[in-house]
């Protein structure tokens, strides 16, 4: 196990990210967004990450209702699928995007 406490951090880390994303419209104000996110540590911040698997699979789904104009209400849910978080947590909220 690695000793958390005594990790010497680095000056430089490097991460990678590469995401897809698609929509669908079910009706004219009423859709559903879904991504996938893989994130790669190339270069961890600390030397304990490297125990850690270094791949990370995120699903995010988003049912919108577009507002008018210049307005969508959005319930993001986003999970961890496989990977060092996969099955141990989630996330929910309520975000808005606005137009002016």
């Amino acid at each position: 196990m690695p000793d958390f406490h005594k990790s010497d951090p680095r000056a430089f880390a490097l991460s990678s990210v590469l995401a897809l994303q698609a929509s669908y419209d079910f009706t004219r104000r009423f859709g559903l967004a879904f991504a996938s996110q893989l994130a790669v540590e190339v270069l961890p911040a600390s030397e304990h990450v490297r125990s850690v698997p270094a791949l990370q699979l995120m699903l995010h789904g988003s049912p919108y209702l577009e507002l008018g104009e210049r307005g969508t209400l959005l319930l993001d849910v986003q999970a961890p699928v496989g990977g060092a978080l996969g099955g141990t947590t989630f996330a929910l909220g309520v975000r808005a995007a606005l137009q002016f």
